[in-house]
C-alpha cells in the first residue's frame, strides 16, 4: 500500500495504532496482506532486477556473508522471500554453493523441501527484505539454518512516529523490530548475533540493517 497520496503526495493518516508487546517492544500489523502478493507484485521485483543497482546490492550482500563465515565450510544456501529470485542464482554462479530460492507468495517450487526431507540442513538461510513480511515466524528454525543472514527494517526508537517512517507498509510488513527484540527472538531459538551492519542503509535508505546469527549447536 502506498503511503502518500498520488496526487499531491502527503502523507495518509491511519486510525489504528500497533499491537505493542509491552515486554519486547515489538510491533505488530494486523492489516491483512490479500491480494497484494502477485503477478504485479513479482513484475516489480523482475524489473528491480534489471537495473546497474540490484548488481551493486547482490554483491554487496554476497560481501557481507563472506566477510562474516568461512563461505569454504559451507556448502547450501536457501534464499527464503526471494521475489524474483536474483540472489540464488547469483552465488551459484559465483560460488562453489548449492542454492535455493523460494518465496511462499510466489514460487510453486518446493525442491528445498526435498532437501530437508532427506535430512539435510542448510548452511546458510538468507532473508533479505522478508523477515519483515512473514506472519509464522516459526517457520525460521524449521529451516535448521546453521547462519541466518537478513536485511530488514528497524526501529529502536518505540515513540518513532511510525506514519512518516519509509518502512512503515501497512499490509505487508507485519513486524516492527527493534535490534533487541530481534536478537531475543533468535535467543530463543538458540541463535547467537555474530555480525550486524549497516551496508544497505548506505546503499539503499535509512533504517536498515543487517544481521547474521549463528545456531548454537
Amino acid at each position: 500500500m502506498n503511503r502518500l497520496c498520488p496526487i499531491c503526495e502527503e502523507v495518509y493518516s491511519f486510525a489504528f495504532t500497533l499491537p505493542t508487546c509491552k515486554i519486547c517492544g515489538l510491533l505488530m500489523d494486523p492489516t491483512p496482506s490479500n491480494g497484494i502478493y502477485g503477478d504485479e507484485y513479482l513484475l516489480h521485483y523482475k524489473l528491480y532486477g534489471q537495473n546497474n543497482f540490484s548488481t551493486l546490492l547482490l554483491g554487496a550482500r554476497k560481501h557481507f556473508i563472506q566477510s562474516t563465515i568461512q563461505i569454504e565450510d559451507v556448502r547450501s544456501l536457501l534464499d527464503y522471500g526471494c521475489g524474483a529470485n536474483l540472489f540464488a542464482p547469483f552465488m551459484s554462479n559465483t560460488t562453489h554453493l548449492t542454492t535455493f530460492g523460494y518465496d511462499p507468495f510466489l514460487n510453486r517450487e518446493h525442491e528445498f523441501l526435498k532437501y530437508l526431507k532427506l535430512h539435510r540442513k542448510f548452511d546458510i538461510v538468507t532473508f533479505w527484505d522478508s523477515f519483515e513480511h512473514m506472519r509464522r515466524l516459526e517457520i525460521v528454525p524449521l529451516l535448521k539454518g546453521k547462519y541466518v543472514f537478513m536485511t530488514l527494517p528497524v526501529i529502536d526508537n518505540i515513540k518513532h512516529d511510525l506514519v512518516k517512517w519509509k518502512h512503515f507498509v501497512p499490509g505487508e510488513h507485519v513486524w516492527y523490530f527493534s535490534t533487541q527484540a530481534l536478537i531475543k527472538l533468535f535467543k530463543k531459538w538458540n541463535y547467537k548475533l555474530i555480525a550486524q551492519s549497516d551496508f544497505e542503509e548506505k546503499l539503499r535508505s535509512r533504517g536498515l540493517k543487517s544481521f547474521c546469527f549463528k545456531h548454537g549447536g
